[in-house]
């Protein structure tokens, strides 16, 4: 079986959740690095899945474990993402939990989420497309009203009775001061920003967060590795 590792979420007694974006899966390992064995993932994320837009973003809240799907099911609209969560229990496993629904920007896939601590998410979305390259966009999510869809299998037509997770924005990459950051893409309009995948919340005050992000090169020759500081404000809950 392939094995493509995106999102980490590392719990307090040093075990470490991995994601990995081709099953989907969520693998469990030890300190050193030992598999320790994976949590269950609901069928409908495995037989409607697109291989490699799957589990690509992971948050540990609590006892809270939260997954996002990079891409859509072949089920639902291509502006649509699931996310799935997990509850650990008392002894440490985790059971499967509620699904909801995300939508994403047009032309867009989900590359990372944070749990800011209060029942919200950030999410990172981004695109690359021949005419501006590469953008990303940073959403602050609310999923504490949205429809556990779990049981739903097509969210194209969906009922408009399902609700959907609230989104915010609160940054575009591009339109931060390119600190006259070098490109080697031949099209980048943004010079600074790259394939942005992954983020950590590294501080918090007074309703600003912190952020440390990162830029994977691909092992491509013009693509360059960075990482980026960012202060963003949340938006009143």
């Amino acid at each position: 079986m392939g094995l493509d590792s995106e999102g980490l979420a590392i719990q307090h007694d040093g075990t470490r959740l991995v994601t990995s974006e081709f099953e989907p899966s969520v693998r469990r390992y030890d300190r050193r690095g030992k598999l320790l064995g994976q949590l269950p993932v609901p069928e409908n994320l495995t037989t409607h899945r697109i291989t490699n837009r799957t589990f690509e973003g992971l948050t540990l809240a609590g006892r809270t474990l939260t997954a996002s799907m990079e891409g859509w099911l072949t089920t639902d609209g291509t502006d649509t993402r699931r996310f799935q969560t997990w509850r650990r229990g008392h002894q440490g496993e985790f059971r499967v939990d509620r699904q909801f629904a995300y939508m994403g920007d047009i032309g867009y896939g989900i590359s990372e989420i944070a749990a800011i601590g209060d029942g919200r998410l950030l999410v990172l979305e981004r695109s690359f497309n021949d005419t501006v390259g590469w953008t990303a966009h940073l959403y602050v999510a609310d999923p504490r009203r949205a429809t556990d869809v779990s049981k739903v299998t097509d969210l194209a037509d969906r009922d408009p009775r399902v609700r959907i997770a609230s989104k915010t924005l609160v940054a575009k990459l591009e339109e931060c001061p390119s600190l006259d950051a070098p490109t080697r893409f031949p099209v980048q309009a943004a010079p600074l920003v790259g394939n942005v995948e992954g983020m950590a919340i590294t501080g918090r005050r007074h309703g600003v967060l912190r952020l440390t992000l990162v830029a994977d090169d691909d092992q491509s020759p013009a693509a360059i590795t960075r990482l980026y500081r960012l202060d963003v404000r949340l938006p009143r809950r």
